[in-house]
């Protein structure tokens, strides 16, 4: 039953926002898409669902701004620039944040962001190098999903602390269901190795391949 409702959330979450299905969910939504469809209890996976990201097209970017006042069920709207950290990683995308409010998320809406590209410094992504390439997208329930093996190996050059993490946790599990090739699964070793070096040396950087500490991004 929690695996269930995981999946309603995320289902329930993507049909209130794109119900004509163009976006592409990406990060831990659709690691629990991916799970679900091979039949693996997403369950075993910690907080895969606690909002939902997805890479949208230009035109669904700009027709959410136009249309704010006629969308349903939001507590609030945001269009954002990246800062902080985002912003020293070299991400220059805007996103846009949908909180939904008590109604909605009492019958499962969860918080949604989109952005046209998640590039930066460390990996460059967007929805048109995406979105006519089957072998990085999937679908189910006419849902498109970035393929498990992107995403591990995207969060994996990544390495924040909570990527490494989950990782660790969903690797193992999906590579012994076979939802991983062997090429896959070397490739994302390959670059959380990487990573994990690079962070046992210096634990301070938010991100493990980038020379910025805590400090220089004024946290303290």
């Amino acid at each position: 039953m929690a695996a269930a409702t995981e999946i309603e959330r995320i289902y329930k979450t993507l049909e209130a926002r794109d119900p004509e299905h163009t976006t592409i969910c990406v990060g831990g939504a659709a690691i629990s898409i991916a799970f679900a469809e091979a039949g693996l209890p997403t369950a075993t996976i910690p907080a895969q669902y606690e909002d939902v990201d997805v890479l949208c097209s230009q035109e669904y970017f700009d027709n959410l701004i136009r249309n704010v006042k006629d969308l349903e069920g939001v507590d609030k709207f945001q269009l954002r620039w990246p800062k902080g950290r985002l912003k020293e990683q070299g991400a220059t995308n805007q996103s846009i944040d949908i909180y939904p409010d008590m109604r909605a998320r009492e019958e499962g809406v969860l918080p949604f962001t989109a952005c046209v590209s998640m590039s930066d410094l460390l990996y460059p992504i967007d929805y048109d190098s995406c979105i006519n390439q089957p072998e990085k997208v999937l679908e189910a329930q006419d849902i498109k999903y970035l393929r498990l093996s992107e995403i591990l190996r995207w969060i994996s050059i990544i390495g924040r602390e909570k990527d490494l993490r989950k990782v660790e946790e969903t690797l193992p599990i999906a590579y012994e269901a076979g939802v991983l090739t062997d090429e896959e699964h070397e490739a994302i070793l390959v670059e959380y190795r990487t990573s994990l070096q690079k962070r046992t040396a210096d634990n301070t950087r938010p991100y493990a391949r980038l020379d910025l500490s805590l400090t220089d991004l004024g946290v303290t």
